[in-house]
């Protein structure tokens, strides 16, 4: 059975970045599993998610299409890197690879001096911390996200918000 098969991922066709929650996709057969993946690899399922960032995000602002690159803990070119920038963290820049977040904004917040902004957010791609990286890279860090917020940020986070407030709230087959 594909549920005892650590080859096969144990049936999940995707993953989500460990701060994060919601749904995750699973193939009970081999078979399932294969057809997901296919759908997934072809982009024929729709990820949304809903997210809390800071800062009020433009509603005009609806896509961010910038290429990311993660690298590895284990990669070698982790030594030429400064501290700051070996903490596993993704980042924009032209030699990643293409990805797509789609954003609509659902409300503008204040939680004691700071401002928010509780936004959907869907995928077209799915680069490791994909959303975490594009909300960063346009100046609007998830809530709670100790790899992209900076200390002071996250340690007021989290007095309220115990884990990233990014959550995998939609998972769609289209055709």
């Amino acid at each position: 059975a594909i549920v005892r098969d650590g080859g096969h991922a144990f049936g999940m066709i995707h993953r989500l970045d460990l701060p994060s929650s919601g749904l995750i996709l699973m193939g009970a057969t081999y078979r399932g599993y294969y057809h997901l993946k296919w759908l997934l690899d072809t982009g024929r399922i729709s990820r949304e998610y809903v997210v809390l960032c800071h800062g009020w995000i433009c509603p005009t602002l609806t896509e961010v299409d910038a290429p990311v690159h993660h690298i590895s803990d284990k990669h070698a070119a982790q030594k030429t890197l400064t501290h700051q920038q070996r903490l596993g963290r993704s980042t924009v820049t032209e030699m990643g690879k293409p990805a797509q977040t789609f954003i609509r904004v659902l409300a503008h917040v204040r939680r004691g001096p700071w401002k928010l902004s509780l936004i959907i957010c869907r995928i077209r791609t799915g680069r490791r911390h994909q959303i975490r990286t594009h909300l960063h890279h346009v100046g609007h860090p998830t809530v709670a996200d100790g790899k992209y917020t900076r200390a002071q940020i996250f340690a007021s986070d989290s007095r309220w918000c115990p884990r990233n407030f990014l959550h995998r709230q939609r998972l769609v087959c289209v055709d």
